[in-house]
């Protein structure tokens, strides 16, 4: 059957995200009473960016969520991989951002801008 159970709507969202206690006793309750809402995402596309986010934003709890993850990642960048590596080229779009994570850094592409997060966070 390829209809969510229990009438719930479909949400998805990153794979990246912060939880506080309160939602994730919400998810862990939720599949104890209804554990065959994981059978249905075992077999679906994507589920680890549509699981967590569909049991809360149809629960109780759906006004506290806050659509963002906190993360820094370049979608938009041409002619690359996405998301595009980091680079000390993007320090002040970075810091613009206000995020609290980034991704993504490689050391073989460019190990300056992570020295640099490493001296402006940690004084190292």
């Amino acid at each position: 059957n390829k209809h969510l159970p229990y009438r719930l709507k479909p949400y998805g969202g990153s794979a990246y995200f912060c939880l506080a206690k309160k939602h994730v006793s919400y998810i862990l309750r939720y599949i104890e009473n209804k554990p065959d809402i994981i059978s249905f995402f075992r077999h679906t596309f994507a589920p680890d960016e549509m699981f967590f986010q569909t049991i809360l934003m149809n629960s109780p709890l759906k006004d506290s969520i806050v659509n963002d993850n906190l993360r820094y990642i370049d979608w938009f960048k041409r002619g690359v991989q996405l998301p595009a590596v980091l680079t000390i080229a993007d320090v002040d779009n970075l810091t613009r951002s206000q995020k609290l994570f980034a991704r993504k850094f490689d050391l073989d592409v460019d190990s300056k801008i992570l020295d640099y997060i490493d001296k402006k966070n940690l004084g190292v």
